[in-house]
């Protein structure tokens, strides 16, 4: 046997890699998630008959006007829903996957544009019997003289393009930049909703603890919003110092985009979960989506 090299005799260096950190588990599950959305649509039933709600249902008028009501405060519980769906929350996304997420998103966004369209037709058929006048009389005093009717009739549009643009046909038909920017709409819809919500709804007016309620879902709605949708990718970003380092045409209309980073075996993410980027571009945006 020929003797061993002297190299080979050397003692290999202590290599102690750094263990991969993985992504908090939250232990959420789906029934525990599904159980407080309910629960939460019960309660807000519950608020609406305690202010009155089955007390109008003995005339046709006061039926479709308190039919009206309900369709508006589902509706708009649905609409503070589906942002928080698509607000990247970690333990949603642990418990659903994206796929359905954005499933349940899509059609609650559909329920929500009908329930707020039934909210204005049931509305006015119901002013309309009560007053017993005519329905152009009475939709011309309800846009004149309640408060912020007119932000609310802004809102339904939007909420009406969101829903249009995002129909089968329609989406074919636009890029995802485009269809995406139609989207973010919704945000001023429903903040525009939210003032005619606080000045004429029925769980708003003579009861604190309802007001109470409803503004804390709207707080909850935005934080989450804000923290996992826009903070916590800008802390990546920012923590990582993500940038591209090379652009290369694949084929026609595809590139590959190179990122480098810092301390990037320290990003907290596991197997088969990807990226959304966003690049801006001399033309306005594009998004791209990497695997890992």
């Amino acid at each position: 046997m020929p003797p061993l090299d002297d190299r080979a005799m050397t003692t290999a260096p202590d290599a102690r890699p750094r263990s991969v950190p993985l992504p908090r588990h939250w232990g959420v599950r789906p029934a525990d998630v599904t159980a407080l959305l309910i629960g939460n649509g019960l309660l807000i039933v519950a608020m609406w008959v305690r202010h009155g709600g089955l007390d109008q249902l003995d005339t046709l008028g006061g039926t479709l006007t308190g039919i009206g009501q309900l369709a508006a405060l589902i509706g708009t519980y649905l609409a503070l829903i589906q942002l928080v769906l698509m607000g990247r929350s970690p333990w949603l996304d642990e418990a659903f996957g994206m796929d359905r997420l954005a499933w349940w998103h899509r059609w609650l966004g559909f329920t929500t544009v009908w329930l707020i369209a039934a909210h204005g037709l049931f509305t006015i058929a119901g002013y309309t019997l009560t007053d017993e006048t005519n329905v152009i009389a009475e939709t011309a005093m309800i846009l004149g003289t309640f408060p912020f009717v007119l932000w609310a009739l802004a809102a339904f549009g939007l909420f009406l393009l969101v829903g249009v643009t995002s129909l089968r046909y329609a989406r074919r038909r636009l890029s995802y930049e485009t269809w995406f920017g139609l989207h973010l709409y919704a945000y001023l819809a429903i903040a525009l909703a939210f003032m005619h919500q606080l000045f004429t709804g029925a769980d708003f007016i003579h009861d604190p603890i309802a007001v109470g309620y409803w503004v804390s879902l709207y707080v909850l709605t935005a934080a989450l919003v804000l923290a996992f949708r826009v903070g916590h990718p800008t802390l990546i970003s920012v923590r990582h110092r993500l940038r591209v380092s090379a652009v290369v045409p694949e084929a026609r209309g595809i590139v590959s985009i190179y990122l480098v980073g810092r301390d990037l075996d320290r990003l907290r993410v596991r197997s088969g979960q990807y990226f959304v980027f966003r690049f801006l571009t001399r033309d306005g945006w594009c998004a791209a989506t990497r695997s890992r």
